[in-house]
C-alpha cells in the first residue's frame, strides 16, 4: 500500500511538472519581429544627402531597439532613377529619399514645395538651417502636409517628412551674366516647370544626366550648364569642368526633399516603430540642416582659393525670371493640390 501512495505521489509531482512547463512556455513572449527594409535614393553616391542617410538608417535602428534595420542603397544600385517612385509604389523598395520634382510627372504638387515651381522659396540671406525649420513648421503647421499625403497616398506612398538640400547649385562652362550671355545655353535640369521656366528666359533644357556621365558632358559640350545642390562642387566636382558659379540664378534657395514610404510596409509597422521612424526622419532634418549649413562655407572657401568663379546674373535677368516664374504659378495651379500649396505658400511668404 505504501509503495502504490509513493507511486501515485512520484507520478503526481510528475504531472504537476509538466504541466507547468507547459504553461510558462506558452505564456513566454513571442521573439521580437525584426523587420528589414530596403531605401534607396535618387541621387548617387556623392551627393550629401544620400551620404548622409546612413546616419539615417542608424538613427532607425536605435530608436526602434534593432527592431527596425534600413539598408540604405544610391542611385542606380538598386534601381535606376527613374524606377524609384514605382519601386517604392509596389513595395520592391520600402522607402525612396529624393525630392518632389522627380515625382512630379505623377504628383504634380511635388514642383510646388520641392522648388522647381520657381521663386516660391527664394529667400535670399536666409541661413540654410533656419529657412528648413521655418518650411518645416508651415508643413505641418499650415495643413500642407494633409494635401501633400492625400496625394502620394494615391499611389500606396506614406510622405514620411522632408528635409533640406541647401540651395540651387548652377554651374556652367561659361561666365553669364544676362539674358543675351545664356541665349543657346544647353542647361541640365530636372525638367518640369523648370525647364519651362528656362527655356521662357532663353536657356536651352536638356534632360538631366546620370551624375557618373555629367562631368565627360560638360567637358564635351554636350550640356554647358547644370543645376544641382551644392554637392555638386564639394561631392562630385563638377566645377573643375564647370568653374562658374551663378549664386544667385534665382529658382529656388531653400530646396525641400522628402522621403516616400511603401504604404503596406508603413501599417505592417506598430505604432512604436512608427514613432521610431518619425524620431529618426527629425533627427536626419537636423543633421541635414546642419551639413549643408557647412557645405555653404565650404563652397565659399573654394570661392576664395579661386577653384569656383562666382558670378551673378543681372538686375534684367532678375526681373524677367519673376515674370516668368509668375507665369509659371498659374499654369501649374491648374492643378488643384498644386493651386492649394501656391496659395498656402504665398500667404505664409507674404506674398501677393
Amino acid at each position: 500500500m505504501k509503495i502504490r501512495k509513493l507511486g501515485f505521489l512520484v507520478s503526481l509531482v510528475m504531472v504537476v511538472v509538466l504541466v507547468s512547463v507547459a504553461v510558462f512556455a506558452g505564456c513566454a513572449p513571442a521573439p521580437t519581429k525584426v523587420h528589414e527594409w530596403k531605401m534607396q535614393s535618387v541621387w548617387a553616391r556623392g551627393d550629401l544627402s544620400m551620404e548622409t542617410l546612413e546616419y539615417f538608417a542608424e538613427r532607425v535602428y536605435e530608436r526602434s531597439n534593432g527592431q527596425l534595420k534600413i539598408e540604405v542603397f544610391a542611385e542606380p544600385e538598386l534601381v535606376p532613377l527613374p524606377e524609384v517612385f514605382p519601386a517604392a509604389s509596389v513595395g520592391t523598395i520600402d522607402i525612396a529619399q529624393g525630392g518632389g520634382a522627380i515625382w512630379s510627372m505623377v504628383v504634380p504638387c511635388g514642383d510646388v514645395y520641392f522648388g522647381s515651381v520657381p521663386r516660391l522659396w527664394v529667400m535670399p540671406g536666409v541661413p540654410i538651417g533656419e529657412g528648413a525649420v521655418m518650411q518645416r513648421e508651415f508643413l505641418f503647421e499650415s495643413g500642407a502636409v494633409d494635401i501633400i499625403r492625400q496625394e502620394y497616398a494615391k499611389h500606396n506612398l506614406y510622405w514620411l517628412d522632408m528635409h533640406t538640400a541647401g540651395t540651387v547649385c548652377h554651374l556652367s562652362t561659361k561666365e553669364v551674366h544676362t539674358l543675351d550671355d545664356i541665349k543657346g545655353l544647353k542647361l541640365a535640369d530636372l525638367g518640369g516647370w523648370m525647364s519651362q521656366w528656362h527655356a521662357a528666359l532663353g536657356w536651352v533644357p536638356v534632360e538631366m544626366l546620370p551624375a557618373s556621365e555629367m562631368e565627360m558632358a560638360l567637358m564635351l559640350g554636350t550640356v554647358d550648364c547644370l543645376d544641382w545642390d551644392l554637392s555638386a562642387i564639394t561631392g562630385f566636382g563638377w566645377h573643375e569642368a564647370a568653374p562658374y558659379w551663378v549664386s544667385n540664378e534665382g529658382m529656388v534657395t531653400h530646396i525641400i526633399q522628402d522621403m516616400l514610404v511603401n504604404m503596406d510596409s508603413w501599417n505592417e509597422l506598430p505604432d512604436d516603430l512608427k514613432e521610431a521612424l518619425e524620431g529618426a526622419a527629425l533627427d536626419y532634418f537636423d543633421k541635414c540642416n546642419e551639413a549643408y549649413g557647412a557645405e555653404v562655407d565650404e563652397v565659399r572657401s573654394l570661392v576664395e582659393a579661386g577653384e569656383v568663379i562666382e558670378c551673378l546674373m543681372d538686375e534684367e535677368y532678375l526681373r524677367a525670371a519673376d515674370e516668368a516664374a509668375r507665369e509659371i504659378w498659374e499654369q501649374a495651379a491648374e492643378d488643384p493640390a498644386s493651386a492649394q500649396l501656391i496659395e498656402l505658400i504665398k500667404e505664409f511668404r507674404g506674398i501677393e
